[in-house]
């Protein structure tokens, strides 16, 4: 099977909701599954009337090519989820010492909590744990009619932050699947819910080539006697019965091992519905019984007892083009860990690189390299924000004779522009380009062509330019400014319009 590496980075905050139909969305997930991934790829390579169905069914249906879930990464190094198993004693921190729950004996008399939450990253026998940064917004819904807020309708919604990094890997049997795949997963996109807001904003990029993945090592089972084997769940499981419905009790047997038994007083496991979502028919499908990732079965094998290795390589269980059934077989970290070799990463440890001296490693810290972007960014934004407002101030008589509508296509049109590929170009073309065409003058920019054109002649499109010192030609193609549009100029833009039609209220 081959494999490739993409990473994510979050250039704006992102909502992954855990949870549907309701008004608090307070549970957002902390990892990115592979079913975005997989509607990324249809909506590029799905072509329903032109394309090789064995290919459709490969890329999209039969578990051929895999896309699997995009968890935490530090210096591309990709987390997996802290396993069900480790537990730590109560009111203290797993480099204490970890509890391996499936080894414990029934006597044990140890006052013990399961680590329930975050990632940890293995590298040369060192383990960072570390957890999703979230944060918490409050929206209300938008009244079309009016063009405002709707009253009483108000929506909580939890984010993953700016800044954070994550990996996700796609498989495929075929190389070539691997290669199609690649322009898609490639620059800025726009990903989940509410893209046309200011959520959803992340980059794509490739690590690494096409590899070659090793096929799972032999697991030695018991000669004589029984033997524990344990099975880690990289990624969320769903298995259905011989009923044709969805189950939490899978069989030894849908675990690719014959003639064994689930051990369930040893297992952990966690347990969830998934909601899903139909965005061709626009409409809910039936909710799906998953075993959450992370969770831990334990086996007890015998003499008898048979690996079906092609069956857990590919995937165990059902739905496995949207990264489910990923799992490993006595994985080490099941087995043994010292407390010396855990430590946490705390995001409130990273200190202001402007308070101490810069040196190469501190520059090469992806914590402090974001934490610099942040310092950055709302440096930016607060001098965004006088700006504009001394804009407003200085010109609320002069823009009354433009609507809130006509602000909303501006803001429309930079929302657009912000999920292309080249933003700045996008946005003068769409807005500020003009085309000399006497036959269409709809060629031009908005606020350039046709009855449009006419409530922004004057000192309306003079003052804006001046203010967003951007590069235009007037109505007889000669030059005004030479300064290209940046990425601080389309943000003032984007703000002053949101801000003006609300001063024009007032």
């Amino acid at each position: 099977m081959f494999c490739i590496k993409f990473k994510i980075s979050l250039k704006s905050p992102l909502i992954i909701s855990g949870n549907d139909k309701t008004e608090v969305n307070l549970n957002c997930l902390d990892y990115i599954p592979g079913n975005i991934f997989l509607g990324m790829a249809a909506g590029g390579l799905y072509r329903p009337n032109g394309s090789n169905d064995s290919e459709i069914l490969d890329y999209f249906h039969n578990g051929n090519v895999q896309f699997g879930n995009a968890y935490l990464s530090v210096d591309n190094e990709k987390s997996k989820p802290i396993p069900a198993v480790w537990y730590k004693n109560k009111g203290e921190q797993l480099d204490t010492g970890i509890y391996f729950y499936h080894q414990l004996k029934d006597d044990t008399n140890i006052q013990m909590k399961q680590e329930r939450n975050g990632y940890f990253i293995e590298k040369d026998g060192q383990f960072t744990i570390i957890n999703a940064q979230k944060g918490v917004v409050l929206k209300s819904a938008y009244d079309s009619k009016k063009r405002s807020a709707e009253s009483g309708k108000m929506y909580l919604y939890e984010y993953l932050e700016a800044g954070q990094t994550f990996i996700f890997e796609v498989s495929a049997y075929k190389k070539e699947y691997l290669e199609n795949l690649l322009p898609i997963f490639k620059g800025n996109k726009h990903i989940s819910k509410s893209k046309t807001a200011e959520f959803g904003a992340v980059y794509f990029e490739q690590i690494g080539g096409v590899v070659q993945v090793d096929e799972i090592a032999p697991i030695n089972l018991a000669k004589d006697g029984n033997s524990f084997v344990t099975i880690y769940a990289k990624s969320n499981l769903a298995f259905i019965n011989d009923f044709g419905a969805f189950t939490w009790s899978p069989t030894a047997l849908d675990l690719g091992f014959e003639n064994a038994t689930i051990n369930y007083k040893k297992s952990q496991l966690y347990f969830d519905k998934f909601h899903t979502r139909n965005g061709k028919r626009k409409t809910h499908d039936g909710d799906r019984l998953i075993i959450k990732k992370g969770s831990v079965f334990v086996l007890e094998c015998n003499e008898k007892t048979t690996i079906k290795n092609s069956y857990i390589e590919k995937g165990i269980g059902v739905y496995l083009s949207e990264g489910y059934g990923k799992v490993m077989v006595n994985a080490t970290f099941l087995d043994s860990i010292k407390k010396e070799s855990i430590t946490y990463y705390d995001w409130n440890d990273v200190k202001n690189p402007s308070e101490e001296e810069e040196t190469d490693d501190t520059n090469k810290n992806t914590y402090v390299l974001v934490f610099k972007e942040r310092l950055k960014k709302e440096k930016e934004q607060q001098k965004i924000y006088t700006s504009v407002r001394k804009f407003i101030n200085k010109h609320i008589e002069l823009y009354k004779g433009i609507s809130s509508s006509q602000w909303g296509a501006i803001r429309s049109l930079v929302y657009r522009a912000k999920r292309t590929e080249n933003p700045n170009k996008s946005v003068y073309d769409s807005i500020f380009k003009y085309v000399k065409d006497e036959t269409n003058t709809n060629k031009s920019g908005y606020i350039l062509h046709g009855r449009m054109g006419e409530k922004w002649v004057g000192n309306k499109r003079k003052a804006l330019l001046e203010f967003l010192e951007i590069e235009l030609k007037d109505a007889k193609g000669k030059e005004i400014k030479k300064t290209m549009v940046t990425d601080l100029n389309i943000e003032k833009l984007l703000l002053l319009s949101i801000e003006f039609p609300k001063r024009l209220k007032e």
